[in-house]
């Protein structure tokens, strides 16, 4: 009915055209929920990783990982959750809250660079910055300078023992220029922080990476949003579950 008579003067209303409200999603809320559920799922994940060295026979050893990055403050709580992760994934982590306390040495401490497994850099403007400027902090530039000499000498230090870890910005501002040519981890997105995350621990434990096992445990950590490392809009992505590889983008939300 589109009409009503007024109970007044016994004239004709024209009523107007309903709106219909469409429903919006809350994505901030969700994402948050999301990023909550992923922490659980890489908690039992975690779990699964030891469960899968026991079983194939790899013996106890827990990787020694040096991590570099440019001590500044807006990154801090980032890598204090990282390497706290990392821990939990039985790695072994060499890290200078922990090991470089007020009254210890600091270059005894950066020279545990050449005795660890790994070194694992966290790159940012910066780190790059910090590097080619030894005035702005001379120990991040120290740092970098020992591990270039690590990658100068594969056949002492090891080969492929130099990680990166892209935290902010692209490799050519935030990496020095000889580890450009490296493959590098992208932490760069939060959603997919525990995804990236999975891959990196299996690699550190030298478990291979052709693995069914792994594939299970990334589509256990798969973010069903995703905001671009560019800052563009969030999307939502819908995971297609039958071979467990494939994936396919559903929506935008702005």
């Amino acid at each position: 009915k589109k009409f009503c008579y007024c109970n007044g003067c016994g004239g004709t209303v024209i009523l107007a055209e309903k709106e219909i409200l469409a429903f919006k999603p809350d994505l901030k809320f969700e994402m948050q929920s999301e990023i909550v559920e992923l922490r659980k799922q890489f908690e039992l994940a975690l779990f699964k990783i030891q469960a899968f060295l026991r079983d194939n026979n790899h013996k106890e050893h827990s990787p020694k990982c040096f991590i570099s990055y440019a001590w500044d403050k807006a990154y801090d709580s980032w890598v204090t959750k990282f390497v706290g992760d990392l821990t939990k994934a039985g790695i072994d982590v060499v890290y200078d809250r922990w090991h470089n306390p007020g009254g210890t040495s600091i270059s005894a401490f950066i020279d545990r660079i050449f005795a660890t497994e790994f070194d694992i850099v966290i790159g940012t403007p910066a780190l790059r910055t910090k590097y080619e400027d030894p005035m702005a902090n001379a120990v991040v530039a120290a740092e970098q300078r020992l591990i270039n000499t690590r990658l100068r000498q594969p056949a002492r230090y090891g080969k492929d023992t130099v990680i990166p870890v892209l935290l902010d910005g692209d490799a050519a501002i935030s990496f020095t220029p000889m580890m450009q040519d490296l493959v590098y981890y992208d932490f760069r997105v939060e959603e997919n922080y525990f995804y990236t995350l999975i891959q990196l621990i299996w690699g550190l434990h030298g478990l291979p990476f052709d693995s069914t096992a792994l594939t299970e445990l990334l589509n256990s950590v798969k973010p069903k949003f995703i905001k671009p490392a560019n800052g563009g809009a969030s999307i939502y992505v819908k995971w297609k579950r039958k071979d467990k590889t494939d994936d396919d983008t559903e929506g935008v939300f702005p």
